[in-house]
């Protein structure tokens, strides 16, 4: 591997990347450089565009295409045990991770260019250590086996706080061995961040857990938690002190807080169903009776619930839907349910409803990236190689073509040509015989979606 020298463009600072390196995030200042187009990027100009639109992750972007290929190749041991080649791209593929999926992070890592840039850095030390050192490993191992306690979805609260208990406990050990391994890293106690790490997978998980009166059992037993208020402050995410007052100014970032806390059985749920709305703008649903469908079924259990707090979630879920899809879409489900969910669904479903149209969700926004088909090849050709395709290979190469346009709004489909499809099979090795056979059938399946013409033009191509 080769290096390259670089003086930051923004604050001056130097900084060394690997010669094969895309994105180049300064250390100091979180600027970033663009290697493609040779130039820094303003760290307060990105900060106010990253919080505007998303990373398009099914778009032909350098990001994306960059982050499937760094993903691939840390599957693989480094060159010749090299920890600095790999730190490196784990630095990278972290911080292109934040670009990519910044619904992923914590807020406060997408808060600023220089976070972004620290969390990567933090990130990527982490996962040197874990590969390089057997008991970090091992510690890591020991966690993971015991969060995969919150996978149950009939789990009861005493089997949920026995298994954060142990997770906890894990957790803070693994943090230990980091502190003593990564001075510096992790300044606070241990066992903040294994709490920390251990609330993150949780609240993750607790949308799939039907009792809602688990996570408050948790969060005082487990824990600590005054009255069920969470440990960290909501603005930096450090940890606040250990004092029971009504407000509480953060030591880390000078802060004031409240001490209340969000119900978490309905934020979990309204997080769910928030995160499907992009589909429903897609399919031009989301006034319709089919988004009432959807909220209701992160529901689950409503006899236990209860009604109060289910009407709170529908209202904080979908305020701007019109009271006659609501009613509608309430007829469809109410059948399907048990008859003392089927009571409890009535009362909500009957009480008054005024929809308030200010509150509806914008569309998605449009990705800002020029598709870059050479980037978009790159990508499709690692997910084709991870895919490891031993039957039917067009329709499985055509499945990896075309999902770009079917997850893409309607007013922002990356131009995918017939041509560019056949550029990626034929450098992947589709075979060409039966691509006229398996492309007909193909159009019987997608002919009719928003992948339909370009599915006809690559059947129509693939005939001559």
């Amino acid at each position: 591997m080769t290096w390259r020298s670089l003086v930051c463009g923004a604050c001056g600072a130097p900084r060394t990347a690997m010669d094969d390196a895309q994105f180049v995030a300064c250390e100091f200042c979180g600027a970033v450089y663009d290697v493609s187009e040779q130039r820094w990027f303003d760290a307060t100009a990105m900060t106010e565009a990253f919080a505007t639109t998303k990373a398009a992750v099914f778009w032909g972007s350098k990001a994306a295409a960059r982050f499937a290929r760094l993903g691939e190749q840390m599957q693989q041991p480094p060159l010749g045990g090299d920890d600095v080649e790999y730190l490196a791209r784990s630095a990278e593929y972290h911080f292109v991770y934040t670009l990519v999926y910044p619904d992923r992070v914590p807020r406060a890592v997408i808060a600023s260019p220089k976070a972004r840039a620290a969390w990567a850095s933090q990130a990527a030390a982490c996962d040197v250590v874990t590969r390089t050192d057997p008991e970090v490993a091992g510690l890591a191992a020991d966690m993971n086996r015991a969060l995969a306690g919150f996978g149950n979805p009939h789990a009861n609260a005493d089997e949920i706080v026995a298994a954060t208990r142990l997770a906890v406990e894990r957790a803070t050990r693994m943090y230990v061995a980091l502190q003593a391994r990564l001075p510096g890293h992790f300044p606070a106690p241990p066992a903040h961040y294994g709490r920390s790490t251990v609330r993150t997978s949780l609240l993750t998980m607790l949308a799939m857990l039907s009792d809602p009166d688990i996570y408050p059992r948790v969060a005082i037993e487990v824990f600590g938690d005054r009255h069920g208020v969470g440990e960290d402050c909501t603005h930096c995410g450090g940890p606040l002190d250990d004092r029971d007052r009504a407000v509480e100014r953060c030591a880390h970032c000078n802060s004031v807080l409240e001490r209340n806390v969000d119900d978490p059985w309905i934020a979990s749920r309204v997080a769910l169903f928030r995160a499907t709305l992009d589909e429903r703008h897609r399919r031009n649903e989301l006034d319709t009776y089919v988004t009432a469908l959807a909220a209701f079924s992160f529901v689950g259990a409503w006899a236990l619930a209860g009604a109060e707090r289910c009407a709170a979630y529908l209202r904080r879920a979908m305020p701007w839907l019109p009271a006659e899809a609501l009613a509608f879409g309430a007829q469809l489900y109410r059948d399907v349910l048990a008859a003392t969910d089927r009571d409890v669904f009535d009362t909500v479903v009957a009480r008054p409803w005024t929809a308030d149209p200010q509150t509806r969700p914008a569309p998605p926004p449009t990705p800002r990236d020029a598709f870059d088909a050479d980037a978009w090849l790159e990508k499709s050709c690692v997910i084709w190689r991870q895919a490891n395709v031993t039957t039917d290979p067009v329709l499985a190469a055509l499945s990896i073509a075309i999902v770009d346009v079917l997850v893409a709004p309607a007013n922002a489909r990356p131009p995918i040509t017939a041509a560019l499809v056949l550029r990626f099979f034929d450098t992947v090795g589709v075979p060409h015989g039966p691509r006229a056979e398996r492309m007909r059938v193909a159009v019987m399946g997608y002919g009719d979606g928003p992948a339909g013409d370009l599915v006809r033009a690559l059947a129509a191509a693939v005939e001559c």
